[in-house]
């Protein structure tokens, strides 16, 4: 859930301009370099029209501020919604 009012303008903002890109151009679209709203971004991106929405990815996940992957090369919790995400949009 957003908690701050801009937040879920830039969610909404997002929304519209994938939508309206997806619409204008008939070109394949992958969101990069998102953080925080991994769930509802790529509920944004896999249903936009025409299936034009790709793999959203975070550009350099071991080096953010959001990683996945310790030091040590353990993964830690992040891990888990990584996998959430993975299962739910993945195609047979």
């Amino acid at each position: 859930m957003l908690s701050h009012p801009q937040q879920q303008r830039n969610v909404a903002s997002l929304k519209n301009n994938l939508f309206d890109l997806a619409k204008r151009y008939q070109q394949d679209i992958i969101v990069v370099e998102y953080t925080k709203h991994k769930i509802k971004v790529n509920d944004i991106a896999f249903n936009l029209p025409n299936k034009r929405g790709k793999d959203p990815c975070i550009w350099e996940p071991l080096n953010t501020w959001e990683y996945f992957v310790e030091k040590d090369g353990s993964t830690n919790k992040l891990i888990n919604l990584y996998q959430q995400i993975a299962k739910k949009y993945q195609t047979k």
